[in-house]
């Protein structure tokens, strides 16, 4: 049986709850582009880790922990 295509957006935390250097978020289906434009102000390439900040809705950056 096929899986009928995805009509929703979806977004999901991809690293281990507890501290960690680096957090993962996962953003799939159709909205996704659009999702990540406006928090990250790019557009990562598919399927590849892309180090980014994410930026509220003034586009100032939220977490300022990983830049020197």
């Amino acid at each position: 049986m096929r899986t009928p295509p995805a009509r929703d957006t979806i977004a999901a935390v991809a690293t281990p709850p507890g501290r960690g250097g680096v957090g993962i978020v996962r953003i799939s289906g159709p909205g996704a582009a659009e999702i990540a434009r406006a928090l990250l102000g790019l557009l990562p390439q598919p399927r590849l880790a892309t180090f980014a900040t994410f930026k509220n809705a003034a586009s100032e950056p939220i977490d300022l922990h990983g830049e020197y």
